[in-house]
């Protein structure tokens, strides 16, 4: 009985592969990554965490915002916005992505004080 289980299992193998892959930024207004996250057809997400830092590299008090955006570097992009550079890690949702291989682009989105810097990193999810 024991190989026909065996055999069983080898016919129908579970699939559990998860995509996860980092990415990093330093912000003073954007940076785009290359295009290295090939992704499926499927609910995608990021976890996310930064900080607001002075030019002088102390941390900022005042924090800035910034988005988080998947692109195929043509016309398909997803964004997940108003995420604050405030040390607190954060999961944020793109939806459902087309399959495609995309860059992964941050943006500052709000204003501060000339040379100061937002600094994280973050995960891809499916």
């Amino acid at each position: 009985m024991l190989p026909i289980l065996f055999v069983i299992a080898l016919l129908f193998p579970i699939s559990a592969s998860a995509y996860s892959k980092g990415y990093s930024f330093k912000i003073t207004h954007s940076v785009t990554g290359g295009k290295n996250h090939d992704l499926a057809n499927k609910a995608t997400s990021t976890t996310v965490e930064g900080n607001t830092y002075w030019a002088s590299g102390s941390t900022k008090a005042d924090k800035a915002n910034y988005t988080v955006t998947l692109t195929n570097g043509w016309f398909t992009s997803y964004t997940v916005k108003d995420i604050k550079a405030d040390g607190y890690r954060y999961n944020k949702s793109f939806g459902t992505v087309k399959k495609d291989t995309y860059a992964v682009r941050v943006v500052k989105s709000t204003g501060g004080a000339y040379g100061d810097y937002i600094e994280g990193s973050g995960t891809i999810k499916q």
